[in-house]
């Protein structure tokens, strides 16, 4: 059976979904018989749990082995990582900007046996620059036992790591426009572990959505699962599932659009306006569509096509 490494040149330390997502790929994997396993020099995360193999020695690579490489890994270090072994190499990408910035500051030639892409936006770009003819598209996964609603605070929860001016500028324009909102408390989440980011958005009635330049953000989608009203930006990797049904979604620009449909939101949940009810079981409806079920078929789906089972 070929091994599946997914090579992770990056410090565990880094927050992103992108990393908590290979390795919940991993273990995945293995829990379905395949010889999978995270290859992390710098040791495991610490901010989230997870059952997957993981290495700090490059594991021992044959031709018919994959080698797993992410979007952000410039092709002289793939190199460098693979060591004159001869592996068949994947591109998992998860961010095409990431992609694109990579290829522009490393134009060298680097030829992708196969790929695989969150969301149908991404996957497009890909193809169009890898050169790989079939992209195969997999799902994010989000798990309803973890991000879940719990007993609501009228109060905004937010990620503001990628747009942490913009996180300032709307909360501000929140309070200066519509002054009797100014009281509403605000829980930025920042560099804590998984179970504390579902606890405060499980009882938060309102998240923005601070999403910039990603492929399939994964944060509304966890807040959607956690009986949240969503409004702010869909990164435009949220187009894949954002609709007028499951919350207020804006592009980068419109920050006086999306002050304005916080205080909407507020308000309606303060008078119980129907509307916004129906606009979480909507979002609830969108994440059931990401649950670690349907995510593991598509990965499934996607390495068998690839060879690795």
């Amino acid at each position: 059976m070929p091994r599946i490494v997914f090579a992770l040149p990056f410090r565990s330390n880094v927050v992103s979904g992108g990393q908590k997502m290979i390795y919940w790929a991993a273990g995945m994997l293995a829990r379905h018989g395949a010889d999978a396993v995270v290859w992390q020099r710098d040791g495991r995360p610490g901010w989230f749990a997870s059952d997957a193999p993981h290495c700090q020695d490059r594991p021992p690579l044959s031709e018919n082995d994959l080698v797993v490489l992410p979007e952000d890994v410039p092709a002289s270090a793939a190199l460098q990582l693979l060591q004159g072994a001869s592996p068949r190499r994947i591109l998992f990408c998860q961010n095409p900007f990431h992609y694109l910035r990579t290829r522009f500051r490393d134009p060298a030639p680097f030829v992708w046996d196969g790929a695989i892409t969150v969301g149908v936006c991404n996957a497009r770009i890909v193809q169009r620059v890898s050169g790989v003819a079939a992209i195969h598209v997999v799902q994010i996964a989000v798990d309803g036992q973890i991000f879940r609603p719990r007993e609501k605070t009228l109060q905004i929860c937010t990620v503001p790591r990628k747009l942490p001016g913009e996180c300032d500028a709307i909360i501000a324009g929140l309070r200066q426009l519509h002054p009797h909102l100014a009281s509403i408390p605000v829980q930025r989440i920042e560099r804590l572990p998984e179970p504390q980011v579902a606890a405060l958005m499980g009882g938060s009635a309102v998240f923005l959505s601070l999403c910039h330049r990603e492929a399939l953000p994964l944060t509304p989608i966890e807040a959607m699962a956690s009986g949240c009203a969503v409004v702010g930006y869909h990164g435009w990797g949220g187009l894949d599932y954002a609709n007028s049904a499951n919350g207020r979604w804006f592009g980068h620009d419109e920050v006086e659009g999306v002050i304005d449909a916080l205080a909407e939101v507020l308000d309606a949940l303060q008078r119980g306006d129907p509307a916004v009810a129906a606009m979480i079981v909507a979002g609830r409806e969108t994440a059931a569509a990401y649950s670690p079920a349907k995510a593991e078929a598509s990965f499934l789906t996607a390495f068998r096509a690839l060879g690795a089972f």
